[in-house]
């Protein structure tokens, strides 16, 4: 506060003179103590401006289901197929694990080329490329059920046994696969009223011959580099390089559908998924 300073002497009255000020009535004039306003309208929104965010990093688990209105049916099977391209650079109706160059004793005595190759996928916010941000990923690894044995107790052959991975719930059935049958995402972020939408993309390692093949959704052998990494959301075109999975929450838990409509590779028979994934390859 900005004052003037004035000195008044008393020995310049006499013993029994009076002296007197003048204050003049429009004198300007400063408010103070105005402790408390600042602590209410400043302090503390000063406080809040400068608190981080409350974020809830805890995670639930969604589980397939298959979503009519209010209709929930859960599935207990979701299937992911490998189609891998052949010497003339097509399809093959069915793609063996003979085909990615394993041989029976790698299944039979579970070698390490066999148990550490791998299914990838990797989840992101949006389907831009160039925008997109890795939200999550699941490890799928190969496992031999109860249909890879023969009655003799052997595994078959491994030119019979189709490069997939049946994933399934083991609260049912502990001898299943159950690695990435249910997707772990943030809570919060999963309303009554707003889903959210995330964009796999998968990947192939084989610790056979060292490679790592990247997967479409589309068995398209001529589409180009431009229709494949194009964003198809907000669009009728279907996607050709990922698969759309919507997070929901209802009145009873968590689950999450595979859009069957965003791309072509995705069926459902019955209540259970079943998605092909095709070696990608483009002109």
């Amino acid at each position: 506060m900005s004052i003037n300073r004035y000195q008044i002497r008393f020995d310049q009255y006499g013993v029994g003179d009076s002296g007197s000020i003048e204050i003049p009535i429009n004198m300007n004039y400063q408010l103070v103590d105005q402790d408390e306003l600042v602590r209410t309208d400043f302090v503390a929104l000063e406080v809040i401006k400068n608190t981080n965010p409350i974020i809830d990093y805890e995670k639930t688990r969604f589980k397939p289901a298959v979503i009519n209105n209010t209709l929930i049916s859960e599935s207990n099977y979701v299937k992911y197929k490998l189609n891998f391209l052949n010497s003339s650079g097509q399809y093959n109706p069915n793609t063996y694990y003979s085909d990615l160059g394993f041989i029976d004793q790698d299944v039979r005595f579970r070698k390490k080329n066999f148990i550490n190759s791998f299914l990838f996928l990797s989840f992101y916010d949006t389907d831009v490329p160039s925008t997109q941000r890795l939200i999550s990923t699941i490890t799928c690894y190969p496992k031999i059920d109860y249909s890879n044995y023969l009655i003799t107790g052997q595994i078959v052959p491994v030119n019979t046994i189709l490069s997939e991975f049946n994933l399934g719930n083991v609260m049912l059935n502990r001898n299943l696969n159950g690695q990435g049958f249910s997707i772990y995402h943030y809570k919060d972020e999963v309303t009554l009223s707003l889903p959210k939408n995330l964009y796999m993309r998968a990947s192939f390692n084989n610790a056979k011959d060292g490679k790592t093949t990247l997967f479409m959704s589309t068995n398209n052998t001529t589409i180009t580099i431009d229709n494949l990494i194009r964003t198809t959301e907000g669009t009728t075109n279907t996607n050709n390089v990922f698969t759309k999975y919507i997070l929901k929450k209802t009145s009873i838990g968590y689950y999450y559908e595979i859009d069957t409509t965003y791309s072509n590779n995705v069926q459902i028979n019955g209540n259970d998924y079943v998605v092909d994934l095709y070696e990608t390859t483009v002109v």
